[in-house]
This record gives structure tokens, sequence and C-alpha cells, in this order.
């Protein structure tokens, strides 16, 4: 009887992480959907402020700060990364396999 105990920890364990990731596999759609809108609010803020540092520099003759650079290239590589992501994300959906969590049929169209 000693060995049943392991057995159920390692079972219970097991149970765990397959609830966790359809747990995730659940709520993916979702998180999609929330990702591609603060993407596109991030990309409104960015846009509203290279117009208005593009304006500075040009009327005013303004010089454009660190900050203000740092912050441009952030949110350019975080566009890029997260256009990467929803890609891979559709890749995916089309396939209806979300990489190697479960097989291809197990969502039905």
């Amino acid at each position: 009887m000693n060995f049943v105990s392991p057995v159920l920890d390692i079972a219970s364990r097991i149970c765990n992480c397959v609830g966790d990731r359809a747990d995730l596999l659940r709520r993916l759609p979702q998180n999609v959907i929330s990702l591609r809108d603060e993407k596109d609010k991030l990309n409104n803020v960015y846009k509203d402020v290279k117009e208005r540092v593009e304006r500075e520099q040009n009327l005013e003759k303004k010089k454009r700060t660190h900050v203000v650079d740092g912050w441009i290239k952030r949110a350019e590589a975080m566009e890029k990364e997260v256009n990467e992501l929803l890609e891979r994300c559709d890749e995916e959906n089309q396939k209806k396999c979300f990489g190697t969590c479960c097989p291809r049929n197990c969502f039905a169209s």
C-alpha cells in the first residue's frame, strides 16, 4: 500500500496540468481578442505621439528626447512581437490545433 500515495500524487499532478492547459485553451479566443484590442489602443497612442513629435521637430525645431525615442522604439518592437504572436494564433486556429496540446480534430468546426 506504500506505493499508492506516490501514484495518487502523480495522477493529481497530471490532472492539474491537463486542467490548466484546458483552461488556457478555453480562454484563448477571448485572450486573442483582448490582445488585438490592446494592440490597437497602443497603435493609436503611438501614432499620436509620433505625429506630435514630428510636428514639434519640424515647426518648433525641437529635438526629440531620449525618453521619447526609447518609448517609440519599444512601442514598435512590441507591435512587431504582438503581430507575430497573433499571426501564430491565427495559423494555429486555422489548423484547429494549439501547439502540441491536443489533436487537430479536437475542436469540431
